[in-house]
């Protein structure tokens, strides 16, 4: 009989020896919670703060959670409860004496990441049969890495290369822990044994340090067409949108009139209530439309449009039985043919001015249901939220913790001038969890789309926050088919481009429009709230990163420098999001790599150092000197081999050699030995083989 082993239960409380025995998380770090909320203890398999007092409202439910379950070897999950409360609470009596411990704080959101990747290495050395922190050497260690090289489908074969960052967190996973071995108690490293021979995992990931920020602005194409598009939505539709969902929901679909007589009966009287007062009848929405031709409905059906629910309510009925279809078919094509339909609301829209100035139109078609204005109502808090975000930059988690007084009074400054300023929670690089609050100092249409989206929220669903958590990347994609659509094209707005916006691309954006303008560094320095103005400098490209093909001003594709300007008023000019690749092309003149250094393409030269001789050698200079050390020049001559011919089907248009090793050696029997003019002043010339 085989003994299978126990899975422990997510909320089972594992006894956890050693200093850290029942230590209050929340307390050792600093955090408040709740009254009667659940503190998160050591040994526990769970440590769940979503408890906490003033937590960030940008932060999921996911994203409060340790759960240190996926670690498969149970006598690894105290090393990595200790290992993270570590790293949460450098100053704890039993771990500031640690020599090697870092003593900046992680938040909670960090640790969950080094949580995962933590979990992916012990898991890793699980499969491998490694039960104990001291059978593992470096060869483990790099073997995990390059695991994590490049990211896997579900068969387990690699699909794409992962970046930079992925791998620095497995190395940060595999070489951090190591510190903290006098900590641990149920199992320890190898006394001395320190992954990668003390290389820190940024060195070991390569990384290398750039002053510029790799998020990429957006295109003046595509910025131009967004902040239109959401200032036209914001300011001429959205009053219109304002007063119609206010009379949306003050419509009660849930009290039926009162009538008398069968379902039947009903249901006709209202139907001829509508052919004897010439009313037309209520159409579906688009959705409902689709789900009857999947239902089997014929698209020439003149009812397949038809409200029916409609004509219950006005019937008396919570709800239409589709058994009295058939029989009310004749009257009810009838009524549709002799009254129509019309949507339910906002059929006679006000007209407004179309945005490409072409004359003036209905602002809406109308809408057939509750749900298709509340549609609308989503895309101009999309509009507000990309008008914010463009003019004030703020970042993802200072636009969810926006309060619904958000809006500071303005100030009248004289003159004709005023001053507009939004409140918000300023949490990034703040000792506090939940941050301070702080002002911005914007502009009128920032102000503006704040107090419009304020006054779009729904008092059925109350809220303490104008935008929330939201995802802005959704949002903006669901808005530009509608803008590229019909609707959007009938309002005259201009198409936007399928470029990628999110709340780091519009902040990258602000930054730049404001440093290319005198003090605009200071200023956008200033109004981001950056800490440091390198971060500033680094947003705003002081010197933008060349790529590789861009030499002296000139790309070897034909482009110009960056740093030119010359069209765009001596703006630099950002590089390429995405390059084209250089197709690599075998040619004559095609340099030789030595020891993964590259020889010049123009000339083939390659310097090289002689030797230092010993006195005496007759190879040395007068008196036994050694002769000048200088460097020396080599000039390398390609000569294809005359049996390397191509395989046919393989290289055939490109004339390469299937042959790639250099061999240096003398010239061919029958070959003419160079001459001065030849060799010019290199005075000598090698030629080798490839």
């Amino acid at each position: 009989m085989t003994n299978h082993p126990k899975t422990a239960a997510p909320d089972q409380v594992q006894p956890h020896p050693g200093p850290l025995a029942r230590v209050d998380i929340c307390e050792a770090v600093g955090l408040a919670v709740r009254p009667g909320g659940k503190r998160p203890l050591a040994g526990d398999l769970i440590w769940d703060f979503a408890d906490l007092e003033d937590l960030p409202v940008h932060l999921r439910p996911g994203q409060v959670r340790l759960d240190f379950t996926s670690i498969g070897n149970p006598k690894w999950r105290p090393l990595a409860q200790e290992y993270l409360f570590a790293r949460m609470a450098p100053g704890h009596e039993a771990v500031r004496h640690l020599p090697s411990a870092f003593r900046i704080p992680l938040h909670f959101d960090t640790c969950r990441s080094r949580l995962a990747e933590l979990a992916r290495w012990f898991n890793w050395l699980t499969r491998r049969r490694v039960t104990s922190l001291q059978d593992v050497t470096q060869q483990h260690c790099q073997g995990f890495y390059e695991t994590r090289r490049h990211t896997r489908g579900t068969h387990g074969g690699p699909l794409r290369p992962t970046s930079s960052h992925t791998l620095m967190t497995a190395a940060q996973a595999v070489h951090e822990p190591v510190f903290y071995n006098d900590l641990f108690t149920t199992d320890r490293f190898t006394e001395g044994f320190i992954p990668w021979a003390g290389r820190t995992p940024y060195q070991v990931a390569g990384r290398t340090r750039s002053t510029e920020n790799v998020v990429q602005p957006l295109r003046d194409e595509a910025l131009r067409p967004w902040l239109a598009a959401s200032l036209y939505i914001m300011q001429t539709l959205g009053p219109h949108v304002r007063d119609l969902i206010r009379t949306v929901r003050q419509y009660d679909d849930g009290a039926p009139w009162p009538s008398k007589g069968t379902h039947q009966e009903r249901l006709e009287a209202a139907i001829h209530t509508h052919l004897d007062q010439d009313v037309p009848l209520e159409p579906v929405g688009a959705r409902e439309i689709g789900s009857r031709l999947v239902e089997g409905w014929s698209a020439d059906d003149p009812l397949l449009a038809l409200n029916v629910l409609s004509i219950a309510r006005e019937a008396g009925l919570t709800s239409f039985s589709y058994r009295h279809l058939a029989p009310l078919r004749p009257l009810l094509e009838q009524t549709v043919a002799a009254v129509g339909l019309r949507p339910r609301w906002a059929w006679n829209a006000a007209p407004v001015e179309r945005a490409d100035g072409a004359g003036t139109v209905p602002w809406t078609e109308g809408f057939a249901t509750a749900e298709e204005a509340g549609r609308m109502v989503e895309r101009v808090r999309t509009a507000c939220q990309v008008v914010v975000a463009l003019l004030t930059g703020l970042r993802s988690s200072e636009l969810a913790a926006m309060p619904l007084d958000a809006c500071v009074p303005p100030q009248d400054l004289g003159a004709g001038r005023t001053r507009y300023r939004l409140r918000t929670k300023l949490i990034k690089g703040q000792e506090q969890l939940g941050g301070v609050w702080d002002e911005w100092v914007t502009v009128a249409p920032a102000y503006d789309a704040v107090a419009l989206a304020i006054d779009l929220l729904d008092p059925r669903q109350p809220s303490k926050h104008v935008f929330g958590r939201t995802t802005m990347a959704k949002r903006c994609r669901s808005l530009r088919e509608w803008v590229n659509g019909p609707e959007g094209q009938r309002l005259g707005l201009e198409p936007i481009p399928d470029d990628q916006i999110n709340m780091r691309i519009t902040r990258r954006t602000l930054a730049m429009a404001l440093a290319h303008r005198p003090g605009g560094l200071l200023a956008a320095k200033i109004h981001l709230k950056h800490v440091s103005i390198v971060t500033t400098e680094g947003y705003t490209v002081s010197e933008p990163r060349r790529f590789p093909g861009q030499v002296h001003g000139r790309s070897q594709r034909g482009g110009t420098d960056p740093q030119q300007g010359s069209d765009t008023g001596g703006v630099p000019r950002l590089p390429e999001r995405n390059p084209p690749r250089r197709t690599r092309r075998p040619r004559p003149d095609r340099p030789l790599r030595i020891r993964g250094r590259q020889a010049p393409r123009t000339t083939g030269i390659v310097s090289w150092r002689p030797p230092r001789r010993r006195r005496g050698d007759p190879a040395a200079g007068p008196q036994g000197k050694d002769p000048p050390r200088g460097n020396r020049e080599l000039l390398l001559v390609r000569r294809p081999l005359q049996s390397a011919v191509p395989a046919p089907g393989r290289h055939s248009e490109s004339g390469q050699t299937p042959g790639r090793h250099v061999r240096l050696g003398p010239l061919p029997t029958g070959h003419p030995p160079p001459t001065t003019a030849d060799t010019g002043r290199y005075g000598r010339v090698c030629h080798f083989n490839g």
